[in-house]
């Protein structure tokens, strides 16, 4: 599970976008506090759309958001 918070951080640096210009550009699908939980919690995000919608917004192609999404679940 560390690991794959880390990715998510990885992913989140690379785009270059801070949690709240993450959240910004999702819209009301994704809120702020959610966008840093993601990040800080400590724990697996529960909401497999807001995984999705994390990656999406921080520019991973198709075939990566998939293999993202792959990984989240095989860890629920």
């Amino acid at each position: 599970m560390a690991e794959f918070l880390a990715l998510l951080k990885k992913i989140q640096v690379r785009s270059g976008l801070s949690p709240a210009k993450i959240a910004d550009r999702a819209g009301s699908k994704l809120g702020r506090s959610q966008a840093y939980s993601m990040l800080n919690r400590g724990t697996l995000p529960t909401k497999p759309e807001q995984v999705r919608l994390f990656t999406v917004t921080c520019g991973l192609s198709e075939p990566q958001v998939s293999r993202v999404m792959e990984l989240w679940t095989k860890l629920r």
